[in-house]
């Protein structure tokens, strides 16, 4: 009798333990499938895809972190990427993406004007931090010296 019980729970921790959940954690080559083209720096990567619609341009992208670091208050500034909403020019240019573990990624979308042709820049803001190891203590990472703001610049090519 407790055969025909736990045979059943066996197999549904066994099926559970094996499905794949997204834990955001895509290898590069699944991101450069998934996006036309990238575009990296020391600290982020950014995989992108530009698509015309009738009256703007939508850049759809996954900000990927490269650095061996935790990311606290990833934020995203596109003064210089002709950002356009409904109602006109953007009040706020930047996006604030909150955190991002080391190897993960956040998306986001960006609509830009029609005529926007070339190359636009994007800049990053994040303070870095250690990640949280107390699961494993043997785990390699980078050792942060100061909790100073990141900032950098990427650049990506638009197109025609």
């Amino acid at each position: 009798m407790k055969k025909y019980i736990l045979m059943p729970l066996l197999l549904i921790i066994m099926f559970s333990g094996c499905a794949p959940f997204n834990m955001k954690f895509q290898p590069t080559a699944e991101l450069k499938e998934q996006y036309d083209s990238s575009s990296k720096t020391r600290d982020v990567a950014v995989y992108y895809t530009v698509k015309t619609t009738a009256n703007s341009k939508v850049l759809q992208m996954a900000i990927h972190n490269t650095a061996s670091v935790y990311m606290k208050n990833l934020t995203v500034n596109y003064d210089n990427c002709f950002q356009t909403y409904s109602k006109g020019a953007g009040k706020y240019n930047f996006n604030n993406l909150g955190n991002l573990k080391n190897r993960s990624y956040k998306t986001m979308t960006l609509n830009l004007a029609k005529e926007t042709r070339g190359t636009i820049k994007l800049g990053y803001s994040y303070t870095p931090v250690k990640e949280d190891n107390f699961l494993n203590n043997n785990s390699t990472y980078t050792p942060v010296e100061t909790q100073e703001a990141v900032d950098g610049f990427i650049t990506l090519y638009i197109g025609n």
